[in-house]
């Protein structure tokens, strides 16, 4: 009986050893399973080799939304320098410079892309034709009459088109092309480049001193009326040139406009048109 008693004691040793080396097995065969995939993995917001983050996290992580913010900040303030979108600043294609006006000789004074007007420039205006409102400035107003009366006695008519124009309007005008120009994927730069050969910048155009006159309309068909063969002949006998030849545009950095004519005086004007020179060459001032 007691040998019986001490063999059951034995057992039940073995039997609980063996229990508690089968638990242990278990708890060590588990915890790497669960360490090898059954729970959802963690993503990093910070992993560069990352190309496109899971839906929903852009918005959950506010480190990743003030990113965004700032970046579009940065390309914001990029653009209103004249920047590209990656930084790389553009060339500043001109730097104004603000005319000073003799006034012995204020009928040469060249405004162009780059010599500008002040901003509180403001003639005193006449206008040369009874009932059309095309004012010029008062002391090129008797030329324009001389020549209109001349022209008229020859069967032509000059009529004013566009002769002094505001600033401010001309600021309109000219923000109104390079949004056009901007519209079609040009940088603010480059557009204001391109616009300036049609419209040029507030304070840069000769209408904005009240010194020249667009005639009869703005069509480069002008070029084929009466009007601008009797102005390509007489137009220096009154004091007018053609401002913006064909063959100069390079030099005055404006697209050729046959109805535009600019008063520089008689005897200036005769210079001109003999030389063959645009005003730039022959004042020797250049946009450059």
């Amino acid at each position: 009986m007691q040998r019986k008693n001490r063999f059951r004691l034995i057992l039940g040793i073995v039997l609980i050893v063996a229990l508690a080396a089968l638990l242990i097995g278990y708890f060590a065969l588990r915890k790497p399973a669960e360490k090898s995939g059954t729970s959802t993995p963690s993503v990093s917001l910070t992993d560069s080799s990352s190309t496109e983050l899971p839906t929903g996290l852009a918005k959950a992580d506010p480190t990743m939304k003030s990113a965004a913010s700032s970046n579009t900040a940065n390309q914001k303030a990029a653009s209103s320098v004249g920047q590209t979108a990656s930084g790389q600043a553009e060339e500043n294609w001109v730097t104004p410079v603000t005319v000073k006006i003799d006034p012995q000789k204020w009928y040469l004074t060249l405004v162009s892309i780059k010599y500008r007007l002040p901003e509180n420039y403001q003639p005193e205006l006449t206008y040369p034709v009874k009932g059309i409102d095309r004012p010029l400035d008062a002391r090129v107003t008797p030329h324009y009459v001389e020549m209109y009366n001349a022209a008229k006695a020859d069967g032509c008519t000059l009529t004013p088109y566009s002769g002094w124009r505001s600033i401010s309007r001309q600021k309109s005008n000219y923000e109104n092309k390079v949004s056009n120009y901007m519209k079609e994927g040009n940088s603010r730069a480059k557009a204001e480049q391109l616009a300036a050969e049609w419209i040029l910048p507030p304070g840069a155009s000769e209408h904005n001193m009240g010194l020249s006159m667009d005639i009869v309309n703005t069509q480069e068909s002008f070029e084929n009326t009466k009007e601008f063969k009797w102005l390509q002949e007489h137009a220096a006998d009154y004091g007018f040139i053609l401002r913006y030849p064909k063959d100069k545009a390079s030099i005055t950095k404006v697209a050729y406009e046959p109805w535009h004519w600019r008063y520089v005086g008689v005897e200036d004007a005769k210079k001109i048109k003999a030389s063959g020179k645009c005003l730039e060459e022959y004042l020797g001032i250049y946009n450059s």
